[in-house]
């Protein structure tokens, strides 16, 4: 049976919330919850006992995961925006951005390798390249060119900033790059000297209806500097090796403290010797053995060893 046939399902007993839950430990690392049982009140409604039940059984022996996948879709929560939390992210334009960059042109290379995990539909790693570009700009590494701020790197430069995430939907948001302006939209508290790097606002209607939103989209210039793949944050291994920052925010306080430990290892393994791990301000560092802090004003990050 999928997920789409038992779509109301009212969950009679605290079995199956626990049985559903331990499952999506085991694949997500969601933390089990009195807030999580209701987001499953809410997605299964209205059908009887014995067919959720027989759900459950079906994703113990499905290998291929589907439906699962598709409950996970349906429990994230894809809120954010460019520039969130800029407090925060205000550490690395003035202080970590600028240590790296010294750093790579004291080492006479100007490679610049970045992953935001759990990216959701990809303001954060934007938000990044754009930090970045505006760092760079300043040492001549970079520069832009024309009424459409097409970016121009110094040869031999490159950046690589990297987006994963385990729903399929926000990476092909993320993809598009297309963000919308009504409601809670991408762009609240956007620092205007950024919008250079967005072409103007475009109407379209939605779904063949007389209903129109209003749009921004990303300069291909700055989207040629994020790369988005799917990735699960309990992988054992990270996506690749030898990055100089990793940012992992407004993720663990959904994750189970034991997943908490394993995806804070995994991701400071990812690191090159002292590169940066950027966690949420509420987030504990349950790796202490792999990094050190590094205070900066009111802010943490951790230093791999």
């Amino acid at each position: 049976m999928g997920l789409a046939e038992i779509k109301n399902i009212d969950i009679k007993t605290s079995a199956e919330v626990n049985k559903i839950m331990a499952l999506l430990c085991e694949y997500a690392g969601f933390r089990t919850s009195s807030y999580l049982a209701n987001k499953l009140q809410t997605v299964f409604r209205h059908a009887s006992e014995s067919e959720l039940q027989d759900w459950i059984v079906h994703m113990e022996q499905d290998a291929s995961k589907n439906d699962l996948v598709s409950l996970v879709e349906d429990l994230c929560n894809h809120e954010t925006y460019f520039f969130r939390d800029k407090a925060q992210l205000d550490v690395l334009s003035e202080y970590i951005f600028p240590e790296l960059i010294k750093a790579k042109i004291a080492q006479g290379r100007y490679d610049f390798s970045i992953w935001s995990a759990a990216c959701s539909t990809g303001e954060e790693p934007y938000t990044l390249a754009m930090m970045l570009i505006t760092e760079l700009v300043k040492y001549g590494i970079a520069y832009t060119s024309g009424n459409s701020e097409e970016i121009v790197l110094q040869p031999g430069c490159r950046i690589e900033i990297l987006g994963t995430d385990i729903s399929r939907q926000a990476i092909r948001i993320a993809k598009e790059a297309t963000y919308q302006l009504q409601g809670l939209d991408s762009f609240r508290q956007f620092p205007n000297e950024y919008l250079k790097f967005f072409s103007g606002i475009n109407t379209k209607k939605e779904n063949n209806s007389t209903l129109s939103s209003s749009y921004r989209k990303l300069n291909q210039s700055v989207m040629s500097l994020v790369n988005f793949k799917l990735f699960n944050l309990i992988s054992d291994m990270p996506p690749r090796y030898g990055f100089d920052l990793v940012l992992c925010r407004n993720v663990m306080i959904y994750i189970d403290q034991l997943k908490q430990k394993n995806i804070q290892a995994m991701l400071s393994k990812s690191l090159s010797t002292g590169a940066y791990l950027m966690l949420s301000p509420v987030d504990t560092m349950y790796c202490p053995e792999l990094c050190t802090p590094r205070y900066v004003g009111d802010w943490v990050l951790h230093e791999k060893k």
